[in-house]
C-alpha cells in the first residue's frame, strides 16, 4: 500500500479525484448481470476485491498527506513554541478512527456510501491544497528566501567588511609571529585561512542541511512505520516537495547562532556547527599562535557563522550555489585538493546506504532529493565540472589580488585586465556560482574568483613562512 504513496501523493496536489466511481460502477455491473449465478458471484468478488484495492489507499493516504504537511508545519516550532502542545501536536488527529475502519471495510459498502465517501475526499482534497499552497508559498511570511541580487550583495559584504578586517588583524600576528617572512607570503598564509574555512563551512552546511531533511522524515517514517528501503524512498520524493519550501520560507529559524545580532541563547543548532568547524580548521594550522587568544577565536567563529548564514541560504536556493574554484591553490603540487577533501569529507561525510545495494538497483534513479545531492556531490567533491580555468589569469572571471584588498586607488595597481595571461599562483577568494538548473545549460558565475598572479607560482606557493 506505501508504494503507491509518491502517486497518491501526487493525486492530493494536483486535485485529482479519487477513483472511486470506476470501482462503484464495476460493482454495479456485477450486479446487474445477467450470468449464471456462479459468474455472477465471482465477477461480484473480483469488483469487491477491485474496489478496496482502489479505495483504500485513497480513504488512508488522504488523511496521511495531510498528516505531512502538519508534521513538517510544527517541525521547526517544536518544542519552542508558545502555543500549547495539543495545538502543535495534530498529527495523529488527522489518522481518524473512522479513517482505518475504511481501510477494512470499503470493499462492502454500497453505491451510496462510496459516493458519499468520495464527496468528503474531494472536499478534503481542496483542503489540503489550500494547506500545500500556505505551507509553500504563504504570503505574508517576511522571511523568504533572498533573492540572487541579495546573496550577492551579502557575499561582498562578507568579503570587503569581515574578512577584509579578520585578514588585516591575521597578518599582523603572523608577522609577529614569523619576523622575517616576505609580506607576500603572510597574505597568502592569511588568506589561506579564511579561504579553507569559508569551504569547510560550506560542506558542513550540505550536512545540516540533510540532516534537518532527514530529521523530518525519520520522525515521520517512524510514527506511521515505515521501514521498507524502497517506501522510504519513494517517500522521501514525496515529502521533498513540500520540506524543500518550508525550509526555503523559514531559513531564518535554522540559522540562528550566538554571534548574530539580537540572538542571546547560546544553544542554537547552528552554534554547535561553528565550533565544529572552528576545531576543524584550527586543526590544520596549529602552528599559529592566533588560535591561543580568545578575541580572535570569537572573531573567526564570528566570520564563520556569517558564512553559516551565507552557506545555508545557498543549499537551499533552486538551483544550488557552490564555491568555485573548491581548493587554494592548483600549483602546490596536491597540496590544496588533498586538504580540500580530508575536510570536505570530515565536514560531510559519504553516506554508506547504497554500497550494500545490487547492481540492478544501482542503475534505479533514486528519490529527488538524493539524485540532486548526488549531482552537488559530484561539482563540490569530486571536482567533475570546471565553470572557467583558475590557472590563468582572466578579468572576465577573475578579480586581482597581487597590490591588495579592494585597494583600486593605490598607485601601481593596475588594472585587472593588465594581469591577463599571467599564471595564477592561488585564489584568495572563491566565486559565487549557480549550478545548472536543466541539463542544456552552464553554469552562471555570479561574484569574480579573487586571484594572486607570479611569474614562478609553483615556486611562491614552496616559500613557507620560516
Amino acid at each position: 500500500m506505501i508504494k503507491h504513496m509518491s502517486l497518491l501523493f501526487l493525486f492530493f496536489l494536483t486535485g485529482l479525484t479519487a477513483p472511486i466511481d470506476a470501482a462503484s460502477s464495476k460493482t454495479r455491473r456485477s450486479k446487474q448481470s445477467n450470468s449464471s449465478l456462479k459468474n455472477r458471484k465471482a465477477r461480484q468478488k473480483e469488483s469487491n476485491n477491485s474496489s478496496r484495492d482502489k479505495n483504500t489507499d485513497s480513504a488512508y493516504y488522504g488523511p496521511l498527506a495531510g498528516s505531512i504537511i502538519e508534521f513538517i508545519a510544527g517541525y521547526a516550532s517544536r518544542g519552542q513554541s508558545t502555543q500549547p502542545e495539543s495545538q502543535t501536536s495534530t498529527l495523529p488527529d488527522l489518522l481518524t478512527p473512522e479513517d482505518t475502519e475504511t481501510e477494512t471495510e470499503i470493499g462492502k459498502m454500497s453505491i451510496e456510501t462510496l459516493r458519499t465517501k468520495y464527496k468528503k475526499l474531494k472536499t478534503t482534497n481542496l483542503d489540503l491544497q489550500k494547506k500545500v499552497m500556505k505551507l509553500v508559498a504563504p504570503a505574508s511570511d517576511k522571511s523568504d528566501l533572498p533573492t540572487m541580487e541579495d546573496i550577492r550583495q551579502d557575499f561582498d559584504k562578507l568579503r570587503k567588511q569581515t574578512a577584509n578586517n579578520l585578514f588585516n588583524d591575521l597578518t599582523d600576528e603572523i608577522t609577529d609571529q614569523f619576523g622575517s617572512a616576505d609580506d607576500e607570503v603572510v597574505d597568502r598564509a592569511a588568506r589561506e585561512v579564511l579561504f579553507v574555512s569559508l569551504l569547510a563551512t560550506y560542506h558542513r552546511i550540505r550536512k545540516f542541511k540533510r540532516d534537518k531533511y532527514e530529521g523530518v522524515f525519520n520522525d515521520f517514517a517512524s510514527i506511521f512505520d515505515i521501514k521498507k528501503a524502497e517506501e522510504k524512498e519513494k517517500l522521501q520524493e514525496t515529502m521533498y516537495m513540500v520540506t524543500r519550501p518550508y525550509f526555503q520560507n523559514h531559513y531564518k529559524k535554522f540559522s540562528k547562532h550566538q554571534f548574530m545580532q539580537g540572538v542571546k541563547e547560546k544553544d542554537n543548532d547552528m552554534d554547535a556547527v561553528i565550533d565544529e568547524i572552528y576545531e576543524a580548521v584550527k586543526a590544520h594550522y596549529p602552528d599559529y599562535g592566533f588560535w591561543k587568544k580568545k578575541s580572535y577565536e570569537k572573531r573567526i567563529k564570528k566570520y564563520i557563522g556569517q558564512t553559516c548564514e551565507l552557506c545555508w541560504i545557498m543549499v537551499l536556493n533552486t538551483p544550488q550555489l557552490y564555491f568555485y574554484p573548491p581548493v587554494f591553490s592548483k600549483e602546490d603540487g596536491d597540496t590544496s585538493k588533498k586538504l580540500h577533501d580530508e575536510l570536505a569529507e570530515q565536514m560531510d561525510p559519504e553516506k554508506n546506504t547504497d554500497r550494500s545495494r545490487s547492481k540492478k538497483k544501482k542503475k534505479k534513479k533514486g528519490p529527488y532529493r538524493v539524485k540532486e545531492e548526488q549531482e552537488m556531490d559530484a561539482i563540490v567533491k569530486q571536482h567533475k565540472d570546471n565553470p572557467f580555468d583558475c590557472t590563468t589569469f582572466d578579468d572576465k572571471f577573475h578579480e586581482i589580488f597581487n597590490v591588495g584588498v579592494d585597494d583600486e586607488d593605490e598607485e601601481g595597481a593596475g588594472a585587472p585586465s593588465d594581469y591577463n595571461g599571467k599564471k595564477i599562483a592561488y585564489c584568495g577568494w572563491p566565486s559565487l556560482v549557480r549550478k545548472p538548473l536543466l541539463t542544456s545549460e552552464k553554469h552562471t558565475q555570479i561574484t569574480k574568483t579573487f586571484a594572486y598572479t607570479s611569474d614562478n607560482p609553483s615556486e611562491f606557493m614552496r616559500q613557507g613562512l620560516v
